[in-house]
């Protein structure tokens, strides 16, 4: 009897043990594959921070006894603005590209008449995806490393449509841009009030991935 009382007083223990291993290096997890043989394998971790005086992995407090491995990954989620993440290479911590930077583009180079006074309008979205889904060259044709024949476009309404300049000595009255704007489908609507003397006018167009 007192012996078969120590062997559950040794079970116990040894439970105790190894739960204790578990939660305190939840990282590493021990799984018997379909030949029975025991195998550890890493189980990434990803932590979220909403306070700005920890926006970093340098400045967050991680729990106690806590060591970041390959791919382990940091969110810092501010009230407003973009999410930052960071993500871990097995050495230290790299901040991510933030994701707005990705969603913000020039569209192709489009020509508009600007030679005579007067209204007009022009597709931005059409000539974009036509330029992308029509190139008129490609790297490496024939080769082993050929481009495909068209660049992934977004669609219409995938996108918000900028101006972020336009001449207000052409587009207006020579102060402020007037009588220019962008349906949300991609159609630029404008007002050429005085030619260029020289034939050249500048309008910077951004598209933004929704």
């Amino acid at each position: 009897m007192y012996k078969h009382n120590k062997h559950i007083k040794l079970l116990i223990l040894t439970s105790a043990l190894v739960l204790f291993n578990i939660g305190t290096n939840a990282q590493e997890v021990r799984i018997i594959d379909n030949k029975g043989t025991i195998q550890t394998v890493n189980s990434n971790t990803v932590s979220t921070s909403t306070n700005s005086s920890e926006s970093t992995p340098a400045t967050f407090t991680f729990p106690v006894g806590y060591t970041p491995i390959e791919n382990d990954t940091f969110i810092y989620k501010p009230t407003t603005g973009e999410k930052v993440f960071y993500i871990h290479d097995g050495t230290e911590w790299n901040m991510i590209a933030p994701t707005k930077a990705a969603r913000v583009f020039y569209p192709p180079s489009i020509a508009i008449d600007a030679s005579t006074a007067g209204a007009g309008s022009i597709n931005l979205y059409s000539d974009y995806f036509s330029q992308y889904n029509g190139p008129i060259v490609r790297s490496d044709v024939g080769g082993a490393n050929e481009a495909p024949a068209s660049i992934p476009t977004y669609a219409a309404n995938e996108l918000y449509y900028y101006v972020t300049y336009a001449d207000p000595t052409v587009f207006g009255d020579g102060t402020n841009v007037t009588g220019m704007s962008i349906s949300d489908t991609g159609v630029l609507n404008y007002t050429v009030v005085t030619p260029p003397t020289d034939d050249n006018t500048i309008i910077n167009v951004v598209f933004v991935v929704k």
